[in-house]
């Protein structure tokens, strides 16, 4: 006589296969999002330093012959990096 439907040792198997996979994806996920999350905080820190960067700049027109000159305005005290 055949059965039809599964065993209850197959299930458990099946069961414990997701497990295993559930528990690897998760970890996984943890990773990316921690990676991704420091990649932003990158990206963010860029723009931040180039905005700096340019109010750092001051850029005159020379009356003499109409050409612009850029010149950095003076330091700040701040010597960190940023």
């Amino acid at each position: 006589m055949k059965s039809k439907g599964f065993t209850v040792i197959e299930l458990m198997i099946v069961i414990a296969i997701i497990g295993i996979l559930t528990s690897f994806s998760i970890s996984s996920w943890r990773i990316f999002k921690k990676i991704s999350s420091n990649k932003q905080i990158e990206i963010i820190v860029e723009k931040d330093k180039k905005i700096v960067d340019k109010k750092q700049t001051e850029i005159t027109i020379d009356k003499d012959n109409g050409n612009m000159i850029q010149y950095k305005k003076q330091q700040s005290k701040f010597q960190g990096e940023y």
